[in-house]
């Protein structure tokens, strides 16, 4: 299903799932008055039906929520620290001006051939994931820390440059981890399935009231399935944070043409 989501599009996805909470509501509804008399309320248990309604409604309208805050929040989290990737690389590519020449360009060069290789090949990477990251970008990295960790200050007039420099590395290095280890998928098969099994709940006990108009009751049914297909749709685009509509790319990357071009 996700994988049809990302193909679809933005708009054809969203109401194709809109769509078949909507049709799987109304089909809920329609399936209890048909088969299932017996399990609708009547007079004597409508007020019991309401509170228990009211508490089933809340415990999973809670959970949704929560879910969903979950996924944005590990969407936001993984978006924020690409962007703060790109600016520790960035300042030590600034910083680099300063140093002996020959430190400067074999260092710059690595950047280059490093940046280059997360953006052209290790994103993709990534977005499919077939290994846990891109061998040649963590060789290029590693080499570059060896390249910066090895030099010796010629004066003690650059320890302090060197030092924040080797500080952004370090920093580059544990963002870097951070974005290779978030490119899985947030929600697992246990979490879906209570989903699905918590939607699939609500759906047959809201079906079990008897309104009367029949209308009315497919109307509500209906609007309650087109809520609860928006909230998957959401947690679907976002669950994996380089897939999906919204799928984080390299963008603050390619902003420091000077990292990434000669």
């Amino acid at each position: 299903m996700w994988k049809l989501v990302n193909d679809l599009g933005a708009y054809a996805s969203a109401f194709l799932i809109v769509t078949a909470f909507v049709t799987l509501s109304v089909l809920c509804v329609g399936f209890v008055k048909r088969f299932l008399p017996w399990f609708q309320f009547d007079k004597e248990t409508s007020d019991l039906g309401q509170i228990f309604g009211g508490a089933i409604g809340t415990l999973f309208a809670l959970v949704f929520a929560m879910v969903t805050v979950a996924v944005w929040q590990n969407y936001d989290r993984v978006q924020n620290a690409v962007g703060e990737e790109a600016n520790a690389l960035h300042s030590i590519y600034t910083s680099l001006e300063t140093y002996p020449p020959a430190v400067r360009k074999e260092a710059r060069g690595l950047l280059h051939a490093y940046v280059k290789e997360v953006v052209t090949h290790e994103w993709a990477v990534m977005k499919e994931r077939e290994t846990l990251w891109d061998s040649e970008a963590q060789r290029l990295f590693d080499e570059l820390s060896a390249s910066l960790t090895g030099y010796r200050p010629r004066d003690p007039g650059e320890l302090p440059l060197h030092g924040e420099v080797l500080n952004q590395l370090s920093r580059s290095r544990s963002l870097r981890q951070d974005r290779v280890r978030a490119g899985v998928v947030y929600l697992d098969t246990g979490m879906w399935i209570s989903l699905a099994a918590g939607t699939v709940v609500l759906m047959l006990f809201c079906s079990a009231w008897r309104v009367p108009g029949r209308k009315q009751h497919l109307l509500m049914a209906g609007a309650m399935g087109a809520s609860m297909g928006i909230v998957f749709f959401l947690m679907l685009s976002y669950n994996h944070p380089f897939r999906g509509h919204g799928a984080v790319g390299p963008a603050p990357f390619l902003l420091y043409e000077d990292l990434l071009w000669k």
